[in-house]
């Protein structure tokens, strides 16, 4: 009688200790995930990104099954998907301090991952292209007017490019080492690439004024002015310069290794 006893404590006891072990088995501790979420802030840097992106390829997620001693399963728990979908478009898709192809990682790495709803690659370069106008001051807010109306028209006459194939890209801003430099329109198509700087005058207290844009041997571009015959220089080729050489960097440096991202899908 007392072997019987014993027998079935000792039953109860493996049948406790089973089920405290297969329910510590299921679990790993993601106090780690949670700490390194809650460190990764709005406009981190691209080490501090990296850093990050590094430790959840190494984490695996939150849940492990096991079978006889042995992983059968091992991947994120739905909230940790839940939380790097949100950090993929709050953080790493606006941050200007990152380039598209490491943003492009990271959204196919959670995809791999049961991530919903990041199926499709987004327009990074235009994820924020709305024309503001902050300025305070009367004359300032007025020549920003102006730029503004100049700009939508150009980029409803760049539709049209769209429909032949053509890749437009508005407001894009890219980043050239510690700078970063905005450009109103990009054209991208088979026979290169088009940078356009769009000028709007013409525009004096809400008014039209007839005026003309003219280039002197000097490369200046001048502004004339019905009402003004005074000469404005508006532009010069230094600018113009300026803008193609760091494209250029940019080109070099970075749309190839994003091409080659962005045809790995």
């Amino acid at each position: 009688m007392f072997e019987i006893i014993m027998a079935v404590i000792l039953l109860i006891v493996i049948a406790i200790v089973g089920i405290t072990a297969s329910k510590k088995n299921k679990w790993v501790d993601t106090e780690e995930f949670e700490k390194r979420k809650a460190a990764l802030k709005l406009h981190c840097s691209e080490e501090e990104f990296t850093e990050f992106f590094d430790f959840l390829q190494k984490y695996e997620g939150g849940y492990i099954r096991r079978k006889n001693g042995e992983i059968v399963q091992h991947e994120y728990l739905n909230r940790e998907k839940g939380d790097l979908k949100g950090i993929f478009f709050n953080i790493i898709m606006p941050n200007p301090n990152l380039h598209s192809y490491r943003k492009e990682e990271f959204r196919k790495f959670i995809r791999s991952i049961g991530v919903t709803g990041v199926d499709a690659r987004p327009n990074y370069e235009t994820r924020d292209n709305s024309l503001r106008n902050r300025e305070t001051d009367p004359e300032s807010f007025q020549r920003k007017e102006v730029g503004n109306i100049g700009e939508k028209l150009v980029r409803k006459t760049l539709e049209e490019l769209e429909q032949n194939g053509y890749s437009v890209i508005n407001g894009a801003k890219l980043r050239f080492g510690d700078k970063v430099k905005e450009y109103d329109h990009i054209v991208v198509s088979l026979h290169g690439v088009f940078i356009i700087e769009t000028k709007a005058f013409g525009m004096t207290d809400g008014k039209a004024v007839k005026c003309g844009v003219f280039i002197d041997p000097d490369d200046h571009w001048i502004l004339r002015k019905k009402t003004n015959k005074q000469r404005i220089a508006v532009s010069d080729r230094t600018d113009h310069n300026s803008c193609i050489t760091s494209f250029r960097y940019f080109a070099k440096q970075y749309v190839s290794r994003s091409w080659n991202c962005c045809t790995q899908q």
